[in-house]
């Protein structure tokens, strides 16, 4: 019988060193590794192949405050927000089972109680046979980053909205600049067919107040844009009182007061109402004397149920303390190129009525009533 010989002691001692310098390297690598995942930024973890967390690194636990018998296995969810945490889970456990690399968005609570937002990426390792036999993982912290996506696209949105804005109010002062010009186109047409060759020099003055009046409603809406308020409407009380100096300006010695309630009007009637009553107190200071008053109030009532129900009624008044109307005085026949003018606007431009009357106090009061308009 042959005798077969182990391996001889030397052999031995070779074999235990070569183990024992392997499991040396084995574990310097695991520190290295150890050290390397402990300092990185992000949150790392190592998951066996069923998705069943082994381990993370030492950054994970700053974060959530947790010891490493609370997050073993499944443990994570319990740092999870609640209002994300199934749909989290339907979607990790999805692409274990598919042993696909994983990637999603969710907060995740601090030690302190606070959440943050991280992107959360696993991908598969796999064996010689191409089975996977562990997850790497990483959590990176994008807290600032959405929080500066949020800020953006709230920019973006906010120009996005001014930049419609500006396209509309574009087009509503073409619009504006459009009627304001036929306006005074029609005035200019009413002086010519009221005069002879050569027009008085009054004329162009009435004229100049009505371009400078439509000019200071063009100043009150530009401060508006700039302080971010509607452009689309006017504060009918801060467009008379804008004009007040204008007027003043040609009143000489009359005086000048202004009554307004604060009413906010479309921008046709702003533009209407100043040339009306540039127009009503150009004519107060031409046939009247002493104090012109203006008033505009809302109209406590109206002639009918059926007019009603258009919506609120404005009264403007301009009364001077001349001589007053003469008897039989019809404002809609008259033959005056002023109430002529007033009687146009007030009815084609504001869709209202004219009333002429002597004030028992004396001197002659113009009203017009027309239905109110913001936009």
């Amino acid at each position: 019988m042959e005798r077969v010989e182990g391996p001889s002691a030397k052999e031995q001692i070779i074999d235990i060193s070569d183990r024992k310098a392997a499991e040396q390297a084995l574990r310097d690598s695991e520190a290295r590794f150890a050290g390397l995942a402990d300092n990185i930024a992000q949150l790392a973890l190592i998951a066996d192949a069923d998705g069943s967390i082994t381990w993370y690194n030492r950054r994970w636990y700053e974060f959530t405050g947790c010891s490493p018998a609370e997050m073993l296995g499944w443990g994570w969810r319990t740092v999870h927000h609640p209002d994300y945490l199934e749909d989290v889970t339907v979607r990790f456990r999805k692409c274990i089972a598919a042993r696909q690399a994983w990637e999603d968005t969710f907060p995740l609570r601090k030690a302190d109680g606070t959440y943050r937002w991280f992107l959360s990426r696993a991908f598969p390792v796999r064996d010689e046979e191409g089975r996977v036999t562990r997850w790497y993982g990483t959590n990176t912290d994008i807290t600032e980053q959405r929080e500066a996506a949020d800020t953006l696209k709230a920019h973006q949105a906010e120009i996005t909205q001014l930049n419609v804005r500006l396209q509309r109010t574009m087009a509503e002062s073409h619009h504006r600049i459009k009627n304001n010009l036929q306006a005074l186109a029609a005035i200019i047409d009413m002086q010519i067919m009221s005069s002879d060759e050569f027009a008085p020099i009054s004329a162009f003055h009435r004229l100049s107040r009505h371009v400078t009046a439509l000019a200071s409603l063009h100043d009150l809406l530009t401060a508006q844009i700039k302080t971010g308020a509607d452009s689309f409407s006017a504060p009918l009380s801060a467009t008379l009182e804008r004009m007040l100096p204008i007027l003043r300006a040609g009143a000489g010695s009359q005086e000048i007061e202004l009554e307004a309630e604060h009413l906010s009007v479309s921008l046709d009637q702003a533009a209407a109402i100043s040339l009306l009553v540039n127009e009503l107190v150009t004519n107060a200071i031409k046939h009247g004397s002493g104090r012109i008053e203006i008033r505009v109030a809302l109209q406590p009532g109206w002639p009918s149920t059926a007019e009603r129900r258009g919506g609120p009624r404005v009264r403007l008044s301009v009364r001077d303390n001349g001589a007053g109307f003469p008897p039989g005085f019809d404002c809609a026949t008259s033959a005056h190129t002023g109430l002529e003018l007033v009687e146009s606007m007030a009815r084609y431009d504001l869709n209202g009525r004219i009333l002429c009357a002597n004030h028992p106090d004396g001197g002659a009061e113009v009203s017009v009533i027309f239905p109110l308009t913001r936009t």
